[in-house]
């Protein structure tokens, strides 16, 4: 709601000023496409619409999921301790999957060096200086077995069970 919405629906677009005639064509391609889908689906929105919507929450949940969470993953409670170098390259992990996967994700995983610069194009990330990530990627399971909930005062990840102590 607070950017599709409000920025790329018919109403939102007049926010976007000199872009707007950039903007309206691209949101009339995206409900073109919504045309295509329903007419192919045969007017049926949960396989054009609710569908797609679910998977495509599943697997951005996913990105973000290990993205950011790790025990070596940073996160601030107080403004004055940030510091934008430090929080992009700490609050973000470098995941690297086969690539196929890879490739099919638009090697968005590799995403530490994204952060570092968002500049650099999903194609290029793998490419990236690799001096700027210092952290290997960590199993899925050990993560969410040990990243549940955030200390601010330590920096640090707990699990439940030590939280409750």
């Amino acid at each position: 709601m607070e950017i599709w919405w409000k920025y790329l629906s018919p109403k939102g677009l007049c926010a976007l000023g000199t872009r707007r005639a950039l903007h309206a064509y691209d949101l009339a391609l995206v409900f073109g496409f919504l045309a295509f889908e329903l007419i192919l689906a045969r007017g049926t929105v949960l396989l054009s619409v609710v569908l797609p919507f679910l998977i495509w929450n599943w697997v951005m949940g996913f990105i973000i999921f290990n993205h950011h969470t790790h025990p070596s993953a940073r996160f601030f409670k107080c403004g004055s301790e940030w510091r934008f170098f430090e929080a992009q390259i700490q609050g973000t992990v470098h995941v690297v999957f086969p690539r196929a996967i890879g490739w099919l994700l638009t090697h968005i995983m590799e995403h530490t060096a994204h952060h570092f610069d968002a500049n650099i194009p999903c194609y290029r990330l793998p490419a990236a200086p690799r001096f700027i990530e210092r952290r290997l990627a960590a199993n899925l399971m050990a993560t969410c077995r040990c990243c549940q909930l955030y200390d601010y005062e330590h920096h640090r990840w707990v699990p439940f069970g030590e939280a409750l102590q």
